[in-house]
């Protein structure tokens, strides 16, 4: 028997964010959340938008965060157009959109562009974010993003410091593709799979 392979990374990322389509079209199915309907939405093409831009990936393995783009922004247009029907309808198709095979994915936070990494945005596997990337301490195996995020109800800035190892990069944002929840993170001092 062979063990089962987790998915890439970047798959994580891509469950992560059909997952928040399919939220954002319960939301918006289930009348009168609207203001949480688009928080979800705004994670998705957070999302998608990551996906578009991911370092290390082909076309094809793009294809599916492009088509996902395409629909949380055709979903958004018909929220505000007032027709939330339709954007959960776009919502659903699109998040059971086509698939890609992204098990030999390599995308990553390449060494040679941590520079521009700072100040970039850290999302989680849900398009929540997590943080900023302020800076960058170690070297080789032991590097690690020092993340900062405001402390208990806004107050006082801590930091969490993540394996470069561990984060997919764009030009945009950078992802944790982890579960972990903006409260959890806030609490570690170090990230830990």
């Amino acid at each position: 028997n062979v063990a089962a392979q987790p998915p890439a990374p970047i798959a994580r990322v891509l469950a992560g964010l059909r997952d928040e389509m399919r939220k954002a079209g319960e939301h918006l199915k289930a009348g009168g959340q609207r203001k949480l309907a688009m928080e979800t939405l705004d994670a998705s093409l957070r999302l998608a938008e990551f996906g578009t831009r991911a370092y290390g990936l082909t076309a094809s393995q793009r294809r599916p965060f492009d088509a996902a783009l395409e629909s949380v922004k055709a979903a958004r247009h018909e929220v505000q157009m007032g027709r939330p029907g339709d954007a959960a309808a776009i919502l659903s198709r699109g998040a059971d959109g086509e698939s890609a095979d992204l098990s030999g994915a390599e995308a990553s936070l390449p060494r040679s562009l941590l520079s521009k990494a700072d100040g970039l945005k850290l999302l989680n596997a849900a398009g929540k974010k997590l943080g900023e990337i302020e800076d960058f301490r170690g070297e080789g195996e032991g590097l690690f993003a020092e993340v900062a995020h405001s402390g208990f109800v806004g107050l006082g800035e801590k930091t969490t410091l993540v394996p470069v190892g561990a984060l997919l990069g764009a030009e945009n944002f950078v992802v944790l593709p982890d579960d972990i929840s903006p409260e959890a993170f806030k609490d570690m001092d170090v990230f830990a799979r």
